[in-house]
């Protein structure tokens, strides 16, 4: 068991910002004359919508550019939730997002959920029988309860979040406002290439 835990969990991780995605993906190489792409990765995981400055990745240029060089896409989904980001269409291989936020959505349970193609997910399934918990039937009975309402409470958060950033836009105090939809955004292209709404 253990041996197969440290293979499992052997990594090297890396860190890139996300305005500095391009320039890592593509080097100029001055000797070849070309641009050269580098990316030494199996697996690229970002969260997007970021949490707090809403910065979007755009998921299928990501997913394209990794796939080329036989990397791993996992996507973060928690904040976008699956109601405003469909990132598995978009090119991803493995979403994650966080049951105890928006998808139980009532601060009285803790759990997560991985999504993706059955193959990938049966590597998970092996780790996890190896190193995880289970979340108790209380526990996702009460997740399936909040999943009844997330898209009415996320389409409701959404038009909220709206009407927040006009008037707080309009206010003499704020200097600047993000959020995705609105007009000041400044990654608005990117946010509407990756999310539905919100």
């Amino acid at each position: 068991m253990e041996r197969q835990s440290k293979k499992l969990m052997r990594s090297k991780t890396d860190q890139i910002h996300l305005w500095q995605l391009s320039l890592t993906l593509l080097i100029w190489t001055p000797s070849k004359r070309h641009w050269t792409k580098i990316i030494f990765v199996s697996l690229f995981f970002t969260e997007t919508p970021t949490n707090p400055f809403l910065h979007c990745v755009d998921i299928k240029l990501v997913s394209e550019l990794c796939h080329q060089n036989g990397a791993l896409v996992f996507i973060d989904g928690t904040f976008a939730t699956p109601v405003n980001q469909k990132a598995l269409t978009l090119g991803a291989d493995i979403v994650v997002n966080s049951g105890t936020k928006f998808i139980a959505g009532h601060n009285d349970v803790i759990s997560g959920c991985v999504s993706g193609p059955e193959e990938l997910i049966a590597q998970f399934c092996k780790f996890h029988h190896l190193n995880g918990g289970v979340l108790g039937p209380h526990a996702a009975y009460m997740v399936l309860r909040g999943m009844k309402t997330l898209h009415l409470r996320v389409q409701y958060q959404n038009s909220l979040a709206l009407l927040m950033a006009q008037f707080l836009e309009e206010h003499p105090k704020s200097s600047i406002v993000h959020i995705r939809t609105y007009k000041m955004y400044f990654d608005v292209y990117e946010s509407f290439r990756t999310m539905i709404e919100g």
